[in-house]
């Protein structure tokens, strides 16, 4: 098991009383000296990366107070010297060319360790202020397939002539190539069968979907299971593995009746927070529990296919040291593979 940790920002952790004032300070003009919540954003993952994670996600939200994503991975890249950097982008809000352009100067910025999460949108007020946006979901995962055929080409040709149903190029090159080879790894989340195709044509892992509700583990443990046997009989024939990741918030208290009960009033608050819709959503893997318990659950899922855990906790720094310390030694490490992105060496 690989564990990955999101990047602290208000659209991705709900704020505790360590980072409240930070994040609304976002919001406000006029702020002097160096801004505390990305200066908290870079101790957690620096901390992350001393404690042995192996990835942070940085979610990109434009509509909204949170730094910008790519700004923010080049900040860490410079911060970290080991934890990959995942950065989150949206297709139509940014071109296929300058997310190509972007991954691989994080790429040479990190020393290879730059990857790409590809988020179709859910949000619309921010597609109708930075790009465009589809109601239907076909046409946006068309769009996105589009999207991850148009990078690949950037990276990888020569020269890039391209004629789809949303990006036309004719003749263009990109000289800046990344270090890692073939191309940054690809990360993608989706629901829908068509999304699920893209991800199996295009990406190396896939982040599985849950039911939302925590009590409902064993549904989702199942649904997981089912999931991945799908999406394996969807790659058959592929030259290459899919890795498997789970988005999960870690509640842990001495029982499982008190962890039940944090994670409760985590639930009551988020219905009247602005920032909480992601935090609350990963609540539905189930990692609410005693220490047994979530070390269980964790394993489940490591003996069904999941090989990526992408974590936040409530608080978040006093969590990530509990995992860390209670949980993370019990887990059973991912050993190297050939199979795995290998880095270029000229």
């Amino acid at each position: 098991m690989q564990f990955g940790i999101w990047t602290p920002a208000p659209i991705s952790i709900r704020p505790d009383e360590t980072i409240l004032e930070a994040f609304h300070g976002l919001g406000k003009a006029g702020n002097e000296g160096p801004d505390p919540a990305h200066q908290f954003a870079v101790d957690t993952i620096r901390r992350a990366e001393e404690l042995g994670f192996d990835v942070t996600l940085i979610a990109e939200r434009y509509y909204g107070e949170d730094i910008e994503a790519w700004l923010m991975s080049a900040s860490l890249a410079e911060a970290t010297s080991r934890i990959e950097i995942m950065t989150a982008v949206h297709p139509s809000i940014i071109s296929p060319q300058l997310a190509a352009k972007m991954a691989a100067s994080m790429d040479r910025i990190s020393g290879g360790r730059s990857s790409v999460n590809v988020v179709n949108g859910a949000r619309k007020p921010e597609f109708d202020l930075y790009g465009e946006w589809l109601e239907m979901e076909a046409p946006r995962y068309r769009r996105m397939d589009e999207f991850i055929k148009v990078m690949k080409a950037c990276w990888a040709d020569d020269e890039v002539s391209f004629k789809g149903e949303f990006y036309e190029i004719e003749n263009g090159r990109q000289f800046l190539r990344p270090q890692t080879m073939p191309h940054p790894p690809l990360y993608a989340a989706t629901r829908t069968s068509e999304g699920m195709d893209v991800v199996a044509r295009h990406c190396d892992t896939w982040f599985c979907s849950y039911h939302l509700d925590f009590r409902r583990y064993e549904e989702s443990a199942a649904k997981i299971e089912g999931d991945i046997k799908d999406m394996e009989r969807r790659i058959a024939g592929r030259s290459r593995p899919m890795g498997y990741g789970l988005s999960a918030l870690v509640i842990m208290a001495d029982t499982d009746a008190e962890a039940i009960a944090r994670a409760e009033e985590y639930e009551d608050h988020c219905r009247t927070s602005t920032f909480t819709k992601t935090p609350v959503v990963a609540l539905g893997a189930g990692l609410v529990g005693s220490r047994k318990t979530v070390i269980e659950r964790i394993r489940r899922y490591q003996d069904i296919g999941v090989n990526l855990l992408m974590l936040h906790f409530w608080p978040m720094r006093e969590g990530l040291e509990e995992f860390a310390r209670e949980v993370m030694g019990e887990i059973a490490p991912i050993p190297p593979s050939s199979e795995q992105v290998h880095y270029a060496t000229t």
